[in-house]
């Protein structure tokens, strides 16, 4: 539930989320230092205990590197020909050659 708070330099009000009770804040009219009133231990969870106790329960253990490499490669490979990515073209040459003969110093 938001927080009304007031500069007490400029009156500016503002509505500030609950989790930024007693923490400092900087006005954004006269960049003024005030504190959001409040205990920042009486904020209720974000998420309730059963709903914690649940993603616990269902978490897996995030991929390795080399497990996501191996899947990709896997992934990859059972593409058709025409899928997948073809090389980068090379320059074609020359190129640098003009640029260099047109800013050349004389």
């Amino acid at each position: 539930m938001p927080i009304t708070v007031t500069c007490k330099s400029c009156g500016r009000r503002y509505q500030v989320v609950d989790t930024a009770a007693g923490r400092r804040v900087k006005c954004r009219t006269c960049a003024s230092a005030f504190y959001v009133p409040g205990d920042p231990r009486n904020i209720a969870p974000a998420i309730s205990p059963q709903a914690m106790a649940e993603l616990e329960q269902n978490a897996r253990p995030a991929m390795s590197d080399r497990d996501a490499l191996l899947r990709y490669q896997a992934t990859v490979s059972m593409l058709p020909p025409e899928a997948k990515m073809a090389p980068p073209e090379k320059p074609k040459p020359g190129l640098g050659q003009k640029l260099a003969t047109l800013f050349k110093k004389k």
